[in-house]
């Protein structure tokens, strides 16, 4: 009798501890769920544990009020087509990017589009996961002014963009180069403004615009320019520094295109010198020349065609010493 009624104290005992145990395990991983979906979330996703995987490991910066933008994302100049569309932002998304950086001129938001269809469900991924940057250009700049939007009807214009893209909202609407009038400059960003105030544009911004390109818009504008979209690399960075001084010093983040450079030879990815410090680290050219602009607080757009570059130059998670910045900044 005393056995019997020890075996079942033993058992009480250990189905006891075990509860514990579980429950506690239990606690540790909602609580560590929790942590992860705080650190890696956009918009407050919920960690119901089927996003984690799927969430970005990228940085984000702050544009504007309540708007997180990626500071590297996948530039789409010259890709053209649904095939060619499509198999960029397979590798792009796979690869953790979650921007996409369009324009009107490039004539791929209807590609883009359509592949987002396929690829954003098969993913798990929503809209709100991912963050379009497109820019609408002047009259001059698109062939067919009278189907293609542009300045000249704004505001009918952005309805194109957001119809083409099938998108209820474009997360960042940039200019895309300065009207050639004082008067359609300021009527272009009253456009902007119109569409931030709606909520069909959660930021915007500016392309291709100088300093007084900007004193001109503070002169009148309600809304500050939360975006710059600049060429900027080692090659001209002593050129634009008093347009990058003007932006800092206003807040207007500043997004470089051209990164890697695109003259033929490329002076920037065939150089000797950047070639040198990226062995130091053990990284690529096109790494050192990525990470020499976020390090000073700029995004960036990289393009390639090729699905292991797009893999490769994500991968920024390393840091320039302060001399070989200098070094790089002064190399032209």
């Amino acid at each position: 009798m005393v056995l019997v009624m020890q075996a079942k104290m033993w058992r009480l005992y250990v189905t006891f501890r075990l509860f514990s145990l579980f429950s506690l395990f239990g606690l540790f991983s909602l609580v560590t769920c929790e942590e992860v979906c705080h650190k890696n979330s956009n918009e407050g996703e919920q960690c119901d544990g089927s996003n984690k995987i799927h969430q970005s490991a990228v940085k984000m910066v702050k544009i504007a009020e309540d708007v997180l933008m990626p500071e590297i994302g996948y530039g789409t100049w010259k890709v053209v087509g649904d095939e060619p569309i499509y198999k960029v932002l397979e590798a792009a998304l796979d690869s953790g990017y979650r921007l996409i950086d369009t324009a009107v001129v490039y004539s791929n938001h209807r590609s883009i589009a359509k592949a987002l269809k396929t690829l954003l469900p098969e993913r798990k991924l929503v809209r709100k996961d991912i963050f379009i940057t497109t820019k609408i250009p002047t009259v001059t700049s698109v062939r067919n002014p009278e189907e293609e939007p542009n300045l000249r009807d704004c505001k009918n214009g952005v309805k194109k963009i957001l119809s083409e893209l099938e998108v209820e909202y474009i997360d960042l609407l940039l200019i895309h180069s300065p009207p050639s009038s004082e008067e359609e400059r300021k009527e272009a960003w009253q456009c902007l403004e119109h569409f931030y105030e709606t909520g069909e544009a959660k930021a915007i911004g500016v392309s291709n615009y100088q300093v007084p390109h900007l004193e001109e818009i503070s002169q009148f504008s309600k809304h500050k320019p939360h975006v710059n979209q600049i060429l900027y690399n080692p090659l001209v960075a002593t050129s634009q520094s008093a347009l990058v001084e003007y932006c800092n010093k206003h807040k207007i983040h500043i997004t470089a295109y051209t990164s890697l450079g695109n003259s033929t030879p490329n002076r920037l990815l065939n150089s000797a010198p950047i070639y040198a410090i990226g062995q130091k680290y053990k990284k690529s050219t096109a790494h050192i020349l990525l990470r020499w602009a976020t390090q000073q607080g700029f995004s960036v757009i990289p393009k390639s065609l090729s699905p292991d570059h797009i893999k490769q130059n994500i991968k920024l998670e390393f840091k320039l010493k302060k001399s070989d910045m200098n070094k790089i900044s002064n190399l032209f």
